[in-house]
């Protein structure tokens, strides 16, 4: 299987937009954290589809733990790289054995690209602990269009995997190169929670 990802992974943090969009994204989530009243100190993380790390490198000084799950070889290596700063952050490649357990999923601009995104919510609900947070950011699919998710398919894929959806909106706009980057963000729990949705 060829790696796609595998002539950008080295230039990838040098990218204007990638490291504008990522920014924004981080600050996207510590936002929702503070809604939904769910420190990040002390957590175990899954940054799924943690590409170079640019997530987890965010996440590294408060997070217990953090697992990188990606699936491109040459996007692991940069992260491993950075990682390495940290002995509390690794990177996996998958499946995770089932008894991982996380408080928190994070997925930015990745389940957009995944075969069946009913399976793969499932998957990772699978590795949440009891009212732990799934929080993602993707390209919403256009009238017409074939990339990216729409909100409908968001909320069943959400609800078969066992997740009561928090919120689904527009996590944040950015201009670059004239282009508009406003991507969805879902946000959701599973199980109760005393404190938030």
């Amino acid at each position: 299987m060829t790696d796609a990802w595998a002539e950008s992974a080295e230039g990838w943090d040098d990218n204007p937009a990638v490291r504008q969009y990522a920014a924004a994204a981080h600050h996207s989530l510590l936002a929702t954290l503070e809604q939904e009243f769910f420190p990040l100190e002390g957590r175990d993380v899954l940054d799924f589809g943690c590409g170079t790390g640019l997530m987890t490198a965010r996440l590294a000084d408060q997070a217990k733990s953090i697992i990188g799950l990606d699936t491109s070889p040459a996007m692991l290596e940069q992260f491993e790289a950075r990682a390495s700063a940290w002995p509390h952050v690794r990177a996996e490649a998958g499946p995770l054995p089932a008894d991982v357990r996380v408080d928190l999923v994070v997925a930015s601009s990745v389940l957009g690209f995944v075969p069946d995104l009913g399976a793969t919510l499932r998957m990772l609900s699978g590795h949440l602990r009891p009212g732990g947070l799934l929080v993602h950011w993707d390209w919403e699919r256009q009238p017409g269009g074939e990339d990216g998710v729409s909100r409908d398919e968001v909320r069943a894929a959400m609800m078969s995997a066992g997740l009561r959806l928090c919120s689904l909106d527009i996590a944040f706009e950015l201009q670059f190169d004239g282009y508009t980057m406003a991507p969805l963000r879902g946000v959701a729990r599973k199980g109760k929670s005393s404190k938030g949705c």
